[in-house]
């Protein structure tokens, strides 16, 4: 299951961001085993239409593949 808590509205082009927009403007949820919601997320976070804003997507799929993250032994270094 994947949910999308997000304050702007989807598909109808009018959202519009500010130069002063909160890093945190929407949030994906994947809900599974711990390896199945890693790897939801990811195919969802790779699939997701995102434009005229920069994100750390790239980011966030490397890390929810990665070996040490998958296996729990990732720590706040990482």
């Amino acid at each position: 299951m994947i949910r999308v808590d997000s304050i702007f509205p989807f598909g109808n082009g009018s959202a519009t961001v500010s130069r002063f927009y909160d890093s945190m403007i929407a949030k994906v949820i994947a809900w599974d085993t711990a390896r199945g919601a890693a790897q939801k997320l990811a195919q969802s976070l790779t699939k997701a239409t995102i434009d005229g804003i920069p994100t750390n997507r790239s980011l966030l799929v490397r890390t929810l593949g990665h070996p040490n993250f998958l296996d729990g032994s990732a720590e706040s270094d990482f």
